[in-house]
């Protein structure tokens, strides 16, 4: 594989995702500010890959000695998210791909590549036999539940606390489908569904439904738990921050429940030059924010 015109990446210490014909898991790669590359692995070379998170910490607190020595001292990796994935299967098999995005997903393989110390394979087949040959899952470290914390971390569909005039609810939420034809919120088509605690959510989500949501590749399938990631309280979407949590969700909302979206739209709200405009401005969200807590179904 050619990656001489490959751009660089960031330096630093990241997580990072891997994905091989027989093994899978996570592990450490730094970047040096050199643009080399090294993996969490052996002292004598290789990688190691960890099912979980909180695996890998404990490796680190361990003491063993391993490739990263004096390096991670600052990294939290039980909190860590991984900002990187090497999946050679994907890349490998997936030819639907255009020339960019395959770029793309090769130089982040690469990192395990130079990583691992394998140089200049031919292809991405060859680049996997080769880092499969020095790569060691440990499952040694793992606790149960420490796959179970791990589950909502990079998925598109999140448990979400929101707050309206009416209470506290959790849902959940796939906000890169804010704007999309996909369903966004948990609910049937025009709903939106919000539970009064996340047992109850949990409980709904084991059951058989109608909702949209449930039709797509997002869906979480048997969550462990239904704890918030992420916390909006709509009830102060300003129009002077339109790129708040709480304006961006209050928009989403509306856009769901209501006919009134375009009322919250930067083309609307983008000009409060002076005390009247922002004055109205904030009459119709408000209004809006009524309107949407008057159509949200409660469970």
């Amino acid at each position: 594989m050619d990656d001489e015109e490959e751009p660089g990446l960031p330096p630093g210490v990241s997580l990072i995702d891997v994905v091989l014909d027989e093994m899978s898991g996570r592990t450490v790669v730094e970047i040096a500010e050199d643009a080399s590359v090294r993996v969490l692995g052996p002292v004598g070379g290789g990688m190691y890959l960890f099912p979980s998170r909180l695996g890998i910490a404990d490796f680190l607190a361990s003491g063993e000695a391993h490739s990263l020595a004096g390096r991670l001292d600052d990294f939290d990796a039980a909190d860590a998210v991984p900002s990187y994935g090497a999946d050679f299967v994907y890349l490998r098999d997936d030819s639907d791909e255009s020339d960019d995005v395959a770029a793309m997903l090769w130089m982040e393989c690469l990192l395990v590549v130079d990583g691992c110390g394998v140089v200049d394979p031919p292809t991405v087949q060859d680049a996997m036999t080769q880092v499969a040959a020095v790569t060691t899952v440990r499952a040694d470290f793992e606790q149960p539940g420490y796959l179970e914390r791990d589950y909502w971390m990079e998925m598109e569909a999140q448990p979400v606390q929101i707050t309206l005039p009416s209470g506290t609810g959790v849902t959940i939420v796939a906000t890169d489908e804010f704007g999309e034809r996909s369903p966004a919120f948990l609910g049937d088509r025009g709903e939106v569904v919000l539970f009064r605690n996340p047992a109850d959510l949990l409980a709904y989500l084991r059951l058989d439904g109608t909702d949209e949501m449930r039709k797509e590749p997002y869906w979480p399938v048997n969550p462990p738990d239904c704890e918030p990631r992420m916390v909006v309280d709509v009830r102060q979407a300003d129009p002077r921050d339109l790129r708040s949590d709480a304006f961006v969700f209050l928009r989403a909302l509306a856009t769901v429940l209501t006919t009134r979206e375009d009322e919250l739209s930067v083309h609307k709200l983008g000009n409060l030059t002076n005390e009247r405009r922002t004055r109205k401005a904030v009459d119709r969200v408000a209004d809006v924010l009524r309107e949407v807590n008057g159509r949200v179904t409660w469970r």
